[in-house]
């Protein structure tokens, strides 16, 4: 068994090809996807794909170099994400 705990499937790199792409893990062993979360741009885009790959899962949580965007606003609305029923981990990177 695979388990990938850090990807970034969101990454406009994977625009091309990432449903071709995810749909091709399982078929060569990886069972298991963790998509890091690196700021709200990212963050509903990784909790769209943990809503369709079953196998994919989400870390929210922001980057250190954005969190100067973040404000008490900024902060309940990440609290609210994490509670999304794929989310397995909170990024915190000092």
């Amino acid at each position: 068994m695979i388990f990938e705990t850090h990807a970034h499937y969101e990454d406009k790199a994977f625009d091309e090809d990432r449903e071709e792409l995810l749909a091709s893990l399982p078929k060569n062993g990886i069972e298991y996807v963790v998509n890091v979360g690196s700021d709200a741009e990212t963050l509903d885009k990784i909790l769209e794909i943990a809503d369709e790959y079953p196998f994919c899962y989400a870390a929210v949580g922001i980057h250190p170099g954005n969190t100067h965007k973040m404000d008490e606003e900024g902060l309940a609305w990440l609290k609210q994400k994490a509670t999304h029923k794929k989310v397995v981990a909170i990024r915190n990177r000092p």
